[in-house]
């Protein structure tokens, strides 16, 4: 039997010699079947980086690393710049939910935003 392994799937092929009335012949049978391929999980922000708050009041760090100021940008201004890396250090805690400018809330307490969000 043989066993070759190709992006996920798995073919084995084995080969019996039979036997007709003094005729030999060979019978290879093959079955495939796919593998499954272990689950890719989305890239987190570096290793749970967004519990730390970013060093200035009023200013998000955005995972494309600009920076923004929520009083003078609006809340949603890492939308463009692929949303939350870090709260405000006067908002230090960011939330599980994702409620605010369509993004993680930041707060200091997180108490009606579905708590602190869980590094995973």
């Amino acid at each position: 039997a043989a066993t070759t392994v190709r992006a996920g799937t798995t073919t084995r092929a084995t080969t019996i010699r039979a036997t007709t009335k003094g005729t030999t012949r060979a019978v290879v049978t093959t079955r495939a079947a796919t593998t499954a391929r272990p689950a890719t999980r989305p890239p987190t922000t570096k290793s749970c980086a967004f519990q730390t708050p970013s060093p200035q009041d009023f200013t998000f760090v955005c995972l494309d690393g600009t920076t923004c100021n929520y009083q003078t940008q609006g809340t949603g201004c890492c939308s463009a710049h692929g949303g939350r890396a870090n709260c405000p250090r006067n908002l230090p805690l960011m939330c599980a939910w994702r409620t605010c400018a369509g993004d993680y809330c930041c707060d200091t307490t997180c108490i009606n935003k579905g708590g602190p969000r869980v590094c995973v």
